[in-house]
């Protein structure tokens, strides 16, 4: 194996690691939950969570990711990563289904908030899947689509990390809480560097070379 497939294997294998941790820390204390499928739904959950909040890691196009697994590379992981952490949440919200159907309205009942949050943030997590699959079709231009994609997924995101924290005891012990935490301000830095400071650089480079040239 070549020195640039090792350290893009290496890359994967850390980022899948990361997602993966959520999991292992919900499943670490198996006794604290009285029925074994809805700690599996409560897992499941996280781990789609965790792909998703990859996925504004992936889309940062940092140079320490891209350079080793090449820019093409990295766009088919997110889709395949995105895929993923869709089938898993999916998974996860009929798993509770299944276990606890009045707690997402099938009994006529209005969800909790945090239960509503969580079904909005599916339902824009599968719209995106869709518009990335179909925009095309559906006659979005790039930069239209590329802007609603952005925002929904952000919507998306917080709106499953809120869901996730007021499930309460999920994130009860201090280990699982500074995880979450730790994950929350990452995102938060990362959304910050991509969406705000980055454009600021580049702007700033940019007229600092037309300034330059006409010099």
């Amino acid at each position: 194996m070549s020195h640039c497939h090792l350290r893009a294997t290496s890359w994967l294998a850390a980022l899948l690691a990361v997602a993966a941790l959520p999991v292992v820390l919900l499943l670490v204390e198996p006794q604290r939950y009285s029925a074994p499928a809805w700690a599996f739904a409560m897992a499941l959950g996280y781990g789609g969570i965790a792909f998703m909040g990859l996925q504004f890691l992936l889309t940062a196009r940092l140079r320490v990711i891209v350079a080793p697994l090449g820019l093409d590379a990295l766009q088919q992981f997110h889709r395949y990563l995105a895929i993923a952490g869709f089938g898993l949440l999916t998974l996860h919200g009929a798993v509770a289904a299944w276990r606890q159907p009045g707690l997402v309205g099938l009994y006529g009942e209005p969800p909790p908030p945090h239960v509503a949050a969580g079904l909005v943030a599916w339902l824009l997590y599968l719209a995106l899947i869709l518009s990335s699959v179909f925009g095309r079709r559906l006659g979005f231009g790039y930069a239209a689509w590329r802007h609603l994609h952005v925002a929904g997924s952000v919507v998306a995101f917080g709106g499953g990390l809120w869901h996730a924290w007021a499930s309460g005891r999920y994130v009860d012990t201090p280990a699982k809480q500074a995880v979450f935490v730790a994950a929350v301000a990452a995102w938060l830095l990362l959304l910050a560097w991509v969406r705000v400071l980055r454009p600021v650089l580049v702007a700033r480079r940019v007229r600092r070379r037309a300034v330059h040239d006409r010099a």
